[in-house]
């Protein structure tokens, strides 16, 4: 690779955004020799998987989880030993991994997932077999993710999880109950895709999901840490606002006024943004369709474990609207102040430019949801109202500025049925030498999917020289 002369404004490989997907491949490329510049818009890394201080409470803006960790011989685990993290030093476990609350009863996602399993069909009885099936084939479609052409994909590509709930079970409440998973993906049951979260469910609970002692930023920051270690070179606050090709190379200009180049382009922001500084792209992904996005509010409480324990977890009711409580200092103390904890409560926002566009500049309309929503809340935490300290909220809108996704999206590129392979962009595009990664890339949403993206792009890049 290193056959042109060393010199600032040249490297083997540029790479387009700072998120896990783009650091995962600027490492496993830096430690092989290859000269990598990576350039981010904002002044930190991470994308996603980002946190905020605000008066001693350290606050996650999106990613709450990385799965996969749990397994040290999955493709994740693998990455986060090799690069020097530690599992008992520097991550926390869920006890248990997850809740879900369906009209207003309690089910509880062990650790061991075969017990989750187990539960439900001594829950369910008259749907024990149906049970037992039902996620067989879930672990051996996630078992088979390396070969998406496997008869097993083909079968199941073409069905949402609610059409494998309903061909599978009976009982209305189970089939609510496993519905919950889909909050990790962005979509109501009715719209995700099956094998999306067969995917999921492998990675987050199979693999188990780990939380960072120090919140999901501090892992996005070892990660630049590690790749500028590695030899890398990063440049933050400053974005590529155009790419030419003129073969063999790849020319990028940024928001600085300076012209880099490199034989070699991976691309790790968003689609909207990929394909309107190379207009190329725009060609081929006119009719894709963004994830939905989400409001946040971020909320630094004084209040003790007791008020707040077995509180965390999706809620679900009668209606299509749903919302999920996240407590991280019941797990990561350090988060917080002594005495103090960071509730974080997430509620989807649909996708779509006039949703979106509501929330532009409407303050009004960010009060009002604020106050939605803490009145929901309070009826599972009565005291929480009074024990604000420290507040801040986010709309479609603040995601859009920080990440640059269509409409605020928090999920990438939809998870459903047709934009799972055939409808979805590939890491190794058809552009020569030009590579995508990400959540807007294969295979999809989730720390665990996009730093196999970085793995799997970094190899590509590799092998062509």
């Amino acid at each position: 690779m290193n056959d042109e002369p060393a010199h600032t404004s040249s490297y083997d490989v540029i790479i387009m955004g700072g998120g896990v997907a783009g650091l995962t491949t600027g490492i496993q490329l830096c430690r092989d020799g290859t000269r990598v510049a990576l350039f981010e818009k904002n002044p930190g890394v991470g994308g996603c998987c980002v946190s905020f201080r605000r008066h001693g409470f350290v606050f996650d803006a999106g990613v709450h989880a990385l799965g996969g960790v749990g397994n040290p011989g999955s493709f994740v685990g693998r990455f986060i030993h090799s690069i020097g993290f530690d599992l008992g030093r520097d991550f926390v476990r869920y006890e248990p991994a997850e809740r879900f609350f369906v009209r207003g009863e309690k089910y509880e996602v062990a650790q061991d997932f075969s017990c989750f399993v187990e539960g439900l069909k001594q829950k369910f009885p008259k749907e024990e077999r149906a049970v037992e099936e039902f996620f067989r084939l879930i672990l051996k479609i996630f078992r088979r993710r390396a070969d998406w052409t496997r008869p097993v994909f083909e079968e199941y590509l073409p069905f949402t999880y609610q059409d494998m709930l309903e061909r599978s079970f009976t009982d209305r409440t189970l089939k609510d109950v496993l519905a919950g998973f889909t909050g990790y993906l962005g979509y109501r049951a009715s719209e995700v895709s099956f094998i999306a979260v067969c995917l999921m469910l492998g990675s987050n609970f199979y693999e188990s999901s780990y939380y960072p002692k120090n919140g999901m930023g501090a892992f996005a920051v070892t990660l630049a840490e590690r790749f500028r270690a590695y030899g890398g070179s990063l440049f933050t606050g400053e974005e590529v606002c155009e790419v030419c090709y003129d073969s063999p190379y790849y020319q990028v200009t940024t928001s600085k006024k300076k012209a880099y180049r490199s034989k070699q382009l991976v691309a790790a922001i968003s689609l909207d943004r990929f394909c309107s500084i190379f207009p190329p792209a725009a060609q081929c992904f006119q009719n894709a369709r963004e994830s939905l996005s989400m409001f946040v509010l971020y909320l630094g409480v004084e209040a003790d474990k007791g008020m707040l324990a077995e509180k965390s977890g999706w809620y679900f009711g009668e209606s299509d609207s749903y919302y999920r409580i996240h407590i991280p200092t019941l797990i990561a103390p350090a988060l917080a102040p002594s005495g103090k904890h960071v509730v974080e409560i997430l509620a989807p926002i649909p996708a779509g430019q006039n949703e979106f566009a509501s929330w532009v500049g409407n303050n009004d309309k960010k009060r009002q949801y604020r106050d939605y929503l803490l009145n929901k809340v309070s009826k599972i935490i009565p005291e929480l109202p009074n024990s604000i300290i420290v507040e801040e909220s986010a709309s479609p809108a603040t995601f859009h500025r920080y990440t640059g996704n269509k409409n605020g999206a928090v999920y990438g590129l939809a998870m459903c049925p047709e934009q799972m392979v055939k409808g979805r962009p590939k890491i190794m595009t058809e552009f020569p030498h030009l590579f995508y990664v990400g959540h807007w890339s294969t295979p999809g949403t989730g720390i665990a999917s996009v730093i196999y993206s970085g793995l799997i792009a970094s190899e590509a890049i590799k092998m062509s020289g």
